[in-house]
């Protein structure tokens, strides 16, 4: 027993000691193993025990989507240039005085009509004072019918502060009608209502001559008449201009001595 517990017990030492041997050859290699991966690294690198990991996704940083670039200094509001809004294009040139062609008057309507020599011309007419717009005129009358008739037919000139009354007898109060045949002078018409007021006022013109070859009919009866609106019995020729540079206007008083002209009128 002594000797088998002997044995035995060698057994156990030779064991150990090759339990040992193993235990330090693992770790020699274990060193060996360690000290070859320490020498794969950099020299500043050493004291890491781990590499860092490769997986990690740091590149992909969103710093590189900055806002900056959208720079709104490109929209310059000086493109927006005010000098194309220049103010030459309104040429006064274009106001051309020729579009005012004197043309229009044609000298064929403002030709006065020659005097006839058979036109009778009212001579020798009583003559009246009267004061129309406070100046003083001197009024031939024309109380009859033939005077009236003729009227101012036939004369050349109008003289200032002259003129002619023409008076109707009381069978021929109504609405009159004065035209300017065989006149050969402007003048200024003025109706009159009983006791001298006046009702109307016309600027009559010369009217153009009758060309060769028309009617005398139909040239008379293109002739304008400057009606009295309402029924009277009494007018006035003076010279042309003459109520506009008095001032003439409806319902002024005209002074003159209408009753005693009316007793004449025939």
């Amino acid at each position: 027993m002594a000797g088998l517990a002997g044995a035995t017990e060698g057994l156990r030492r030779t064991h150990g000691r090759r339990a040992g041997m193993v235990r330090g050859a693992v770790a020699a290699v274990t060193a060996l193993l360690l000290g070859l991966g320490a020498c794969d690294k950099p020299a500043g690198e050493q004291g890491t025990k781990e590499p860092a990991p490769s997986a990690t996704p740091a590149p992909t940083k969103p710093i590189e989507t900055k806002p900056a670039e959208t720079k709104p200094a490109e929209t310059k509001p000086a493109e927006t240039k005010p000098a194309e809004t220049k103010p030459a294009e309104s040429k006064p040139a274009d106001t051309q005085p020729a579009e005012t062609k004197p043309a229009e008057s044609t000298p064929a309507q403002t030709e006065p009509p020659k005097a006839d020599p058979n036109v009778k011309v009212n001579k020798d007419l009583q003559v009246v004072d009267a004061k129309i717009g406070g100046q003083a005129f001197k009024l031939e009358v024309a109380n009859t019918f033939e005077s009236r008739e003729v009227g101012m037919m036939g004369r050349t000139s109008f003289p200032d502060n002259t003129g002619m009354i023409f008076v109707f007898p009381p069978a021929q109060f109504g609405i009159q009608r004065f035209w300017m045949n065989n006149c050969l002078v402007d003048m200024d018409l003025v109706y009159l209502d009983n006791v001298g007021r006046i009702l109307k006022i016309h600027e009559m013109k010369v009217p153009p001559a009758i060309k060769p070859g028309q009617s005398r009919v139909l040239y008379e009866e293109s002739l304008p008449r400057y009606s009295s609106v309402f029924p009277c019995g009494v007018a006035i020729e003076i010279p042309p201009g003459s109520a506009k540079k008095m001032g003439l206007k409806e319902g002024d008083k005209v002074e003159v001595d209408l009753a005693g002209l009316k007793k004449t009128a025939k």
